[in-house]
């Protein structure tokens, strides 16, 4: 018998968990407030509810009911949302579903709240990212497993989960659009694992192509995990004369069929709200460090540093490299992929991306961190260090929710720089700062 069925009941109850912990959260919020805020979380949401219960693309009313300030006119007279559609998207059949549920319940004199607004229907659009959330998890432990053993890949995935910024995403902000980025970036890498290894077919080619126009509107950065299936084919075609597969009328076919649908939704999108196909939503906002990337920064500020706010990444990069020794285009590429989400990372204006656990806009390379992981892992187990490998990864996971409670408490800045020194020394007050917040909400 099987231990599989064992460890992915593990990784469920992990994110059941998860979702209490949310759930429990929400509780603390008054009822009579929004719990989506008038940031990115407002802006997703707006897309859906106007769809959903006003049937258009006008954001007037939403923002206004928001509370959102910040936004501009459109040549066309409509608020601009300069955020991609993409999630929203993912969430959309969540909502809607919820939508008619009440719908149903008011037509039997139930007498619900059916505005679109009310905390039920925040609850199931949260709900939809959290699924996607956990359909992430299970595609990265299955693309791991294409090199790893299950037992190694379901411990890498547990420990990602565990020890970096996407579990406080699961517990605290699945309202933002990290986790469906995660899950379609998931996706991708998996399905390019399948193709390059002449599996699956045409369907695998149109799921490639579902997985890259879908990463490419939920965050429009992701468009660089594009270069990885297009490299490989054409260095493998340099080194083994083996045609690429989109090289195969059918194949091609199948991926575009899959691409383009999901791209032209954004185009739509942005027609119906700019009135014009093509447009560059953040205006004013711009690659300012281009030059000059803020590298070292990005890696290891105290302001949402990659590596100095979860130091199982340093982990995750090592194993990368252990990974490129054993296969090496494949290394090679998923490493190019990380560098290059860290040069756009760097290069943005903002490259601390605002208030943020951790450096959320790296949540997306997570799949590339758990191979990476799993191949330290198996070279810890290949040398009878299993054991302390999992108590290393207990000990990242315990830091990490100490920085999550650090942070929701504000003992950590939401998007400043900090004294690590400083913080270790007020841990002692930290119990005390948790429940000052709580009794605060």
């Amino acid at each position: 018998m099987t231990s599989r069925p064992r460890y992915y009941a593990f990784l469920k109850l992990s994110v059941i968990l998860s979702a209490i912990v949310f759930l429990v959260l929400t509780l603390f919020i008054d009822p009579r407030k929004d719990i989506i805020g008038t940031n990115d979380d407002g802006s997703y949401f707006s897309y859906v509810r106007s769809v959903v219960v006003d049937r258009d693309l006008d954001l007037a009313n939403e923002y206004e009911s928001l509370k959102i300030t910040n936004f501009k006119y459109s040549p066309i007279g409509r608020p601009e949302n300069k955020y991609s559609v993409g999630f929203p998207l993912t969430v959309l059949p969540f909502y809607l579903l919820t939508h008619i549920f009440v719908l149903i319940l008011n037509f039997l004199g139930a007498g619900l709240d059916a505005t679109g607004y009310s905390v039920i229907y925040q609850l199931s659009f949260s709900l939809g990212a959290l699924v996607y959330g956990y359909a992430g998890l299970v595609i990265s432990c299955k693309l791991a497993k294409r090199y790893f053993s299950d037992r190694i890949s379901f411990l890498s995935v547990l420990a990602i989960f565990s020890s970096s910024n996407i579990i406080y995403y699961f517990m605290r902000e699945p309202f933002m659009s990290h986790l469906s980025s995660f899950f379609s970036v998931a996706l991708f890498l998996y399905m390019w694992s399948i193709v390059r290894d002449g599996e699956g077919g045409k369907g695998a080619c149109f799921t490639l192509g579902a997985a890259a126009g879908l990463m490419i509107i939920i965050r429009q950065q992701d468009v660089t995990f594009l270069a990885v299936p297009l490299v490989d084919a054409l260095i493998g075609y340099a080194r083994e004369r083996k045609a690429p597969w989109f090289l195969s009328a059918g194949k091609l076919v199948a991926a575009l069929a899959g691409f383009l649908p999901l791209i032209a939704v954004q185009l739509f999108v942005w027609k119906a709200v700019f009135g014009s196909f093509l447009v560059y939503s953040y205006s004013g906002e711009s690659f300012i460090y281009a030059a000059s990337p803020k590298i070292l920064e990005v890696l290891f500020s105290s302001k949402h540093g990659l590596i100095s706010w979860n130091p199982i990444i340093l982990a995750a990069l090592a194993g990368l490299v252990l990974f490129m020794k054993a296969r090496p285009r494949a290394g090679w590429l998923l490493l190019a992929a990380f560098l290059m989400q860290l040069y756009v990372n760097a290069s943005w204006h903002m490259w601390w991306f605002g208030n943020s656990f951790g450096h959320r806009a790296f949540i997306s390379s997570t799949p590339i961190f758990v191979i990476g992981l799993s191949a330290l892992m198996d070279k810890a187990n290949s040398r009878g260090r299993t054991a302390w490998a999992v108590l290393g990864v207990s000990i990242l996971a315990a830091w990490n929710m100490v920085m999550v409670l650090a942070y929701l408490s504000e003992m950590i800045p939401y998007a400043d720089y900090f004294s690590w020194w400083e913080l270790i020394l007020k841990l002692k007050e930290l119990p005390a700062a948790v429940l000052r917040k709580i009794a605060s909400l």
